[in-house]
């Protein structure tokens, strides 16, 4: 007599690699093909910067909410080219999705920051040390992927000089 067991342990490790699937692609699929955007990048605390290869990032659009925002609004922001014409910088902040153009969505922080889902970054082992003395020298920026509803996703780090 055979039993079903191959068959449920089968179908329960199928279902725990579909969650971890769908957990992985829901965030990073509105962003899949969307058109990127250069921001630059600013230091946030020198004493914990790094973090092994892990770079904790802050940007200059996020810096400051005003005081009319409460924690945990949602607020998007303008984006609007630098006269660089490769960055792009933060414009007027509202509650509602602006009219026309670029804009990025974030959340109104604890420490009246706003966090875009862009302010952390895996970096190739034993490349940390040459990402934090570029951010320290402002020579970096992020590529940030845009999709049509503001939400954003740090493609990668780019230095000045392959811009």
């Amino acid at each position: 007599m055979r039993t079903r067991e191959p068959g449920v342990i089968v179908a329960c490790v199928g279902l725990q690699l579909l969650i971890l699937a769908w957990t992985a692609g829901s965030s990073a699929f509105p962003t899949f093909g969307a058109p990127t955007v250069l921001l630059r990048v600013v230091p946030v605390d020198p004493r914990d910067l790094m973090r092994g290869d892990y770079v904790i990032l802050g940007d200059e659009i996020g810096r400051t909410a005003p005081l009319s925002l409460q924690p945990g609004e949602i607020v998007d922001v303008e984006l609007l080219p630098e006269a660089d014409g490769r960055h792009d910088r933060g414009g007027a902040m509202s509650r509602d999705r602006p009219a026309s153009g670029r804009f990025i969505r974030g959340t109104v922080g604890g420490s009246r920051g706003i966090g875009f889902g862009i302010e952390s970054y895996f970096v190739q082992e034993g490349k940390g040390k040459d990402y934090e003395r570029a951010i320290f020298a402002r020579r970096l920026s992020g590529k940030v992927a845009l999709a049509a509803d503001g939400q954003a996703a740090l493609r990668a780090l780019v230095s000045d000089r392959e811009t």
